[in-house]
């Protein structure tokens, strides 16, 4: 007990209940890169009341998986957003790939709330963001900037279809076999409805829930082929 305890433990010391059976699942069937593909953001980031996605990587990775990102439905906007005129762009930005805004932004409030001690963020308290001191509350004003530009560009709120479409557009769909695991339906109709507007080749879509059998994560026809796992 006290070894499987040890194990579970994410590298940062904080125990979080994470789904083992459908990582370990993963891990016999050889997916083992994957992709972190959730409603996140730097507000959510500033409290100790849930996983943060910094331990889940830092767990997953320890466990041998290579985490190639944790994309977020601002990506999208993101990507169009100039740090040096504040302001967002007519033209996204060369290099503002999916998981961008996450490793920019969101995770160095993670990294800021753990240092800190406490269980949640203070509004006045410093985050380094791209070697520049910021606080919290400058974060949460920049959100809240790219929350209503990609209202007002795509006419709705950031979400998993937009974020998909957007992680889709760089690749040969033709060529992409996508295993996308959520307990979420609603996650999984926008996903679907984007693969299929994007012309994915392959793709499987799992409702997660806790009467659903590790077994049935994985199809066998899938994952043959499946060279990347979102969840």
């Amino acid at each position: 007990q006290d070894a499987e305890f040890k194990r579970t433990k994410c590298p940062l010391g904080r125990p979080y209940n994470y789904n083992y059976d459908l990582f370990n699942t993963l891990k016999e069937n050889r997916l083992t890169n994957i992709t972190f593909f959730t409603a996140y953001s730097a507000r959510s980031a500033g409290n100790m009341f849930a996983v943060l996605r910094c331990e889940l990587v830092d767990w997953a990775t320890q466990e041998g998986f290579s985490v190639l990102g944790v994309s977020t439905p601002l990506d999208v906007i993101y990507s169009h957003f100039s740090h040096e005129q504040d302001k967002i762009l007519e033209l996204s930005l060369a290099g503002r790939a999916p998981g961008c805004y996450y490793r920019d932004i969101i995770e160095p409030c993670e990294r800021a709330l753990l240092a800190s001690g406490q269980d949640t963020l203070p509004l006045n308290h410093p985050v380094e963001i791209l070697g520049q001191s910021w606080t919290y509350e400058k974060v949460l004003r920049l959100e809240l900037q790219l929350e209503r530009g990609h209202a007002e560009r795509f006419k709705g709120s950031p979400d998993k279809e937009s974020l998909a479409r957007f992680s889709l557009s760089a690749l040969d769909c033709s060529l992409v076999s996508l295993l996308f695991l959520d307990d979420n339906p609603e996650y999984i109709r926008q996903v679907k409805a984007a693969a299929r507007d994007c012309g994915v080749a392959h793709v499987h879509c799992v409702h997660v829930t806790e009467s659903l059998g590790p077994r049935n994560y994985v199809p066998k026809a899938l994952s043959a082929r499946a060279k990347c796992v979102v969840c």
